[in-house]
């Protein structure tokens, strides 16, 4: 046991050190996209760099936000997804509105609802709660140095090159078809996206109620 502090105190000495040849060896990765390939890639290379050190260091996992209420009745994680629902929600609204009044497109891809996403949905959860981890904190973990985590993101991508191949079939067999509902477009941008904020917020403090709710009858 003492051996084993020993080992992580002398490897906290040289964190510093890591994480500056790290952030030089992003810097270095940066320049040679943007001047060999592109700035877009460029910029996509930071900007995945950021979202994993921010999942790093908030331990957000989508699954853990769907487990940790029901089984530990904890809601930390499940509030920190709403709240990026909320915010990508604007920024998408947003971006999609300027496409819309410069082209009348509607950017992104729209799907008709279907039981396939029923299907789809169970059988990601069942890999997910058998894995212990979500895509992103199977991909997390994989950094940290957790074994099982590369098994696990093997079976994610066989499991999402098969599901390619079969979406024609589900979604012919499957799905509602048309029309794709789309809120902004059917009750407004305004009425579309103030909904779509208005219930978000509402889980929100449904499911912070529900975990003091929880809590407190624990303690009773």
């Amino acid at each position: 046991m003492k051996t084993q502090l020993a080992k992580r105190r002398g490897y906290l000495q040289y964190q510093g050190y890591f994480a500056l040849a790290t952030m030089v060896l992003t810097l270095c990765v940066f320049s040679f996209l943007y001047y060999h390939a592109s700035a877009k890639i460029s910029v996509n290379w930071l900007v995945g760099i950021a979202i994993g050190f921010i999942l790093d260091r908030t331990r957000l996992c989508f699954n853990a936000a769907l487990r940790d209420p029901w089984l530990y009745g904890l809601a930390r994680t499940t509030k920190g997804v709403l709240a990026a629902l909320i915010v990508s929600t604007i920024g998408f609204a947003l971006i999609q509105y300027m496409e819309f009044v410069e082209n009348s497109y509607i950017l992104g891809n729209l799907y008709p609802m279907g039981l396939n996403i029923f299907v789809g949905a169970v059988i990601f959860g069942i890999g997910a709660a058998i894995a212990g981890s979500c895509a992103s904190g199977t991909l997390m973990r994989m950094g940290e140095g957790f074994g099982l985590q590369w098994l696990v993101f093997l079976g994610l991508i066989l499991g999402s090159v098969h599901g390619i191949h079969d979406a024609p079939w589900w979604y012919k067999h499957f799905s509602f078809g048309r029309p794709v509902i789309h809120l902004p477009t059917a009750l407004g941008w305004v009425l579309g996206v103030g909904l779509q904020i208005i219930l978000l917020i509402l889980i929100y403090f449904l499911i912070s109620w529900y975990e003091k709710y929880r809590f407190r009858g624990e303690d009773e």
